[in-house]
């Protein structure tokens, strides 16, 4: 009696299964084929409603964040259109204490790129603690925002450089390699 492993058991296995799919589908092209679809009119391109402007906050001064020490960010607004009036609004946590600016403002039309800077204060070092900025338009109540994460925004972005500066050499060594076997 031959000896069959429990690997070839289970290789025959899968290939009848797709044996027995393969068969099943057999001939259901035609069928859809005659089947009658109720006519749609073509397709219509959609797109997302998005506010026209972009905001992005950064720090400052280029400084560590610490607690019972100040730090400056800086809200950018930037857009391609012309703004009418807005209001901007920044939203605290409760260990977070504004010491310089305004917590909202009215933003007067602008082309391009507006700023905004405040100085704050934070009494605890918590990891997830984020500052945001909301940006409406009290004419349509619309509106957009972004947030800061105080203690990992800034080796997130320090990161992000890396792994894209990686990923480029990857790209050009990649290339190197596999075109000169093609040559």
């Amino acid at each position: 009696m031959p000896k069959f492993s429990l690997k070839k058991i289970f290789y025959a296995f899968i290939a009848s299964c797709f044996f027995v799919l393969s068969i099943g589908c057999l001939g259901t092209e035609k069928k859809i084929k005659k089947s009658s679809y109720k006519q749609h009119s073509p397709l219509k391109y959609t797109k997302k409603l998005e506010f026209p402007i972009s905001t992005r906050i950064d720090l400052a001064d280029k400084t560590q964040i610490e607690p019972q020490k100040p730090f400056t960010l800086s809200v950018t607004l930037s857009t391609n259109a012309p703004t009418s009036s807005l209001k901007g609004e920044w939203i605290l946590p409760p260990n977070i204490k504004l010491l310089q600016g305004s917590l909202s403002q009215n933003i007067p039309s602008f082309k391009n790129t507006y700023q905004i800077t405040a100085t704050f204060e934070t009494s605890s070092s918590d990891p997830q603690q984020k500052i945001m900025y909301k940006v409406t338009d009290p004419s349509t109540g619309s509106g957009t925002g972004t947030s800061y994460h105080l203690f990992s925004e800034n080796s997130l972005r320090q990161e992000k450089r890396q792994i894209y500066k990686r990923s480029q050499e990857n790209i050009k060594n990649f290339s190197k390699k596999h075109l000169k076997k093609v040559q």
